[in-house]
């Protein structure tokens, strides 16, 4: 299990040294290991929890050190959050393995073994001590953040959109694993926990694909048809360019990242839609072509509704990025209404909830345009309703 613990220990130090994606660092580090699928599995729980848990193991660190956190370099604290996170977090490992285990790793990694012997076993000495302080009541937004591990400024907007209680829900949700949804291709959505060898061979052959429940229903918002050509226009890696390919004419997916597009055709190739999709290396603002039957802008955003799945999101993002984005959100809206031909349909979707980024964006929107409608309601998903990503889309259509 040593192995395990020290991949998960240098995932941790690229998320928290390179600023890398720890989706992306964990699938290169498990790629590049021989761990078998239990040891993988402890390792992907020891990343996310760890990264999830960050504020609550760093209290319980501060409060067992004499000097604080100020006393600890960055690599020793990572370990010390491994060791931490094993002993009251992950029911799995007993807590003399956590110990002997976390005490080995620092050996190897260059800390001090005694200090994390020390530490570890003065917390493991407590282990019912909680990590929050707050009164729920005189400071419920400050409660929130310390019990559910969310910086102080996201706890709040939590608690000022969605009440206390309904606050204190979402947060302890986002702290759980993310459901696998998977989608047939040219059929419905299926849900797994884990992917087992035959879905691993399904996924290869491209009869199914990972999309999360609420990207879905953002493509099933747009309701395309088979004589429709369509722009998405922020591809990314495509999750919703294939969606959208199964039945329209043609999708033309734009991106300035070549890496992505690459890869999307790749997927594009894999699921039997390539011949449906041309792929534009550039930016939406860049591109010059006819109007289109509807475009789909699933726009960059501050991605509150996926912390589960990027938990490091919850430490990387800041309360002025809610404004800075929905500035870029806005470009975009505006440039897109430019693309859509008389009749034809504009979805706006981002991965997020704030206001400032969802009602209020579309709000603004059909202010400045007054050619476009709103039709239907918004499409909102929630991981604590739905058990899905948080998801917001609205679908408008313009005048002819």
């Amino acid at each position: 299990m040593t192995e395990a613990r020290r991949v998960a220990y240098n995932v941790l130090r690229r998320v928290h040294h390179d600023d890398a994606y720890s989706h992306l660092a964990l699938d290169a580090a498990l790629d590049a290991s021989t761990l078998v699928d239990a040891d993988r599995g402890l390792t992907t729980a020891l990343v996310y929890g760890v990264l999830t848990w960050q504020r609550a193991l760093d209290r319980l660190i501060d409060r067992a050190m004499r000097q604080g956190l100020k006393g600890i370099d960055d690599a020793t604290l990572d370990v010390l959050r491994l060791g931490v996170y094993q002993l009251r977090f992950l029911d799995r490992v007993p807590d003399h393995a956590a110990l002997n285990e976390t005490v080995e790793l620092a050996r190897d990694v260059g800390s001090d073994p005694k200090l994390v012997n020390a530490l570890l076993r003065k917390i493991a000495a407590a282990p019912d001590a909680p990590w929050w302080g707050a009164n729920p009541e005189r400071k419920p937004a400050r409660w929130v953040g310390e019990r559910w591990s969310l910086p102080n400024w996201l706890a709040n907007r939590l608690v000022q959109q969605f009440g206390f209680e309904r606050a204190s829900t979402l947060a302890e949700v986002f702290t759980t694993p993310a459901p696998i949804w998977l989608r047939e291709v040219r059929g419905g959505a299926e849900r797994r926990d884990r992917l087992d060898d035959e879905t691993r061979r399904r996924l290869g052959t491209g009869e199914v694909v990972v999309q999360d429940l609420g990207a879905q229903r953002v493509v099933e918002l747009c309701a395309v048809t088979p004589d429709e050509r369509v722009l998405d226009g922020c591809a990314g890696l495509g999750g919703k360019t294939l969606h959208l390919a199964e039945t329209a004419r043609e999708v033309v997916a734009v991106d300035p990242a070549r890496s992505k597009l690459d890869l999307l055709r790749e997927a594009a190739a894999r699921v039997g839609v390539d011949d449906r999709v041309e792929v534009v290396a550039g930016t939406l603002q860049e591109l010059a072509v006819e109007p289109f039957d509807g475009v789909l802008i699933d726009a960059p955003c501050t991605g509150l509704g996926v912390l589960r799945r990027h938990p490091e999101t919850r430490w990387r993002r800041t309360e002025p990025d809610i404004g800075r984005l929905a500035a870029v959100q806005r470009d975009l809206l505006d440039t897109a209404a430019g693309f859509v031909a008389p009749g034809g349909w504009l979805v706006y979707a981002v991965c997020t909830w704030t206001r400032e980024e969802t009602t209020k964006q579309a709000e603004l929107f059909l202010e400045r345009h007054p050619s476009f409608t709103q039709q239907g309601d918004y499409l909102i998903t929630m991981p604590d309703t739905d058990d899905a990503d948080g998801f917001f889309a609205v679908r408008f259509t313009k005048a002819r």
